[in-house]
């Protein structure tokens, strides 16, 4: 997901963190820095979480994430709430921009333009507020079946309104937005997501969201993790996805799962499983960030992903010895640097966060 490029030298402290599957002690040794942005998710309205998350894990956040309310039209073009609790916080911005309201709306209908003025009004309204530089996720997890703007069956719809959606916003003065396609990881039934791709004029970054979560069956915190890359839409999937279109990966939303969880031990259940406070999961997918050319990367600090001092105490560590600060808080690719000199330095936010996917709770 996110660029790596230069080998730093490698810290030399060890820590001895618990393992909960066998209560034995494994030594973790720090890592190189990394050599991608990082930011979280911590809830709406909350750039003093997104600063506690930061200090948790002994990292300088560069972004925050909100989402607009898409209960209407008026709730996703007049972000009032938002910008005024994200204005002057000093974060760069990613948006989650419903790309329709709750009810009264179709990707079809957007395709053929007839909603082109909400979002020239909202583009204005984010300039106007200083964030035109910012990152902008539309129809985020696309591929499911939680959203109004659910893409499957409907693929030319999704790409038709896509390309209005981008075009109207960058046609405001002002606007240096930048967009992100992203599906969630795994195979809903949505069939091959290249299908749903609205081509490279029209996206900038391309993205996956990624939990340690599984419908069902979990099998264990190793294998979870070479699910998570060689699985059906998968990190290796993402990968191969942007290289052929020339494109940085960008990891929106990044954190643990959620439903039964037994510490990184393989479980089944009736609905959704997990790893709980997994370590191996921080640790497997950060290295395959490491190894990539990913830009940015979002800690889902929320709900069942949530470090607290009593909670999560593990995949804490396992940020903090993989969340190590570069020199100057640079990033190793082009890529990365560009990304980093993008959005703007102010950060306003949406009210309501329209969340994730699915509901991120525990």
């Amino acid at each position: 997901m996110l660029a790596r490029a230069a080998t730093l030298a490698v810290l030399c402290a060890v820590l001895v963190v618990p393992t909960p599957m066998a209560g034995a002690s494994v030594q973790v040794r720090a890592q190189a820095p990394r050599t991608y942005a990082v930011g979280a998710y911590a809830g709406a309205g909350n750039p003093a979480g997104v600063t506690r998350f930061g200090a948790q894990v002994g990292t300088r956040m560069q972004y925050a994430m909100e989402f607009l309310d898409g209960t209407s039209w008026a709730t996703i073009t007049q972000p009032t709430w938002q910008l005024s609790h994200w204005a002057g916080s000093g974060y760069s911005m990613i948006w989650g921009i419903p790309m329709l309201p709750d009810s009264g709306a179709s990707l079809a209908r957007g395709a053929t333009g007839a909603y082109d003025t909400y979002f020239s009004s909202l583009a204005r309204t984010l300039v106007a507020a200083g964030q035109g530089s910012s990152i902008i996720r539309i129809g985020w997890e696309f591929n499911g079946i939680w959203f109004p703007w659910a893409a499957k069956g409907h693929a030319k719809d999704f790409i038709g309104y896509w390309r209005q959606i981008v075009t109207t916003m960058r046609a405001v003065p002002g606007a240096q937005f930048k967009f992100v396609w992203n599906p969630d990881r795994g195979d809903f039934g949505a069939g091959d997501l290249a299908q749903y791709y609205p081509g490279n004029a029209y996206v900038d970054y391309v993205g996956l969201d990624v939990y340690d979560e599984e419908w069902q069956d979990y099998p264990g915190a190793k294998a979870e993790v070479t699910q998570v890359e060689d699985g059906p839409f998968g990190l290796n999937w993402l990968a191969k996805f942007a290289a052929a279109r020339h494109k940085a990966m960008f990891i929106p939303e990044w954190g643990l799962g959620w439903g039964t969880c037994r510490s990184g031990a393989p479980v089944t259940a009736a609905k959704g499983v997990c790893g709980g406070d997994n370590p191996l999961f921080i640790k497997g997918t950060s290295k395959w960030f490491a190894r990539h050319d990913v830009v940015e990367v979002n800690y889902w600090d929320y709900g069942s992903s949530l470090l607290t001092a009593t909670k999560n105490r593990l995949t804490r560590a396992a940020l903090r010895r993989y969340w190590v600060d570069p020199p100057s808080h640079a990033t190793g690719s082009a890529a990365g640097r560009s990304l980093l000199k993008a959005p703007g330095r102010r950060a306003p936010r949406p009210q309501k966060a329209q969340g994730p996917a699915r509901p991120r709770s525990g």
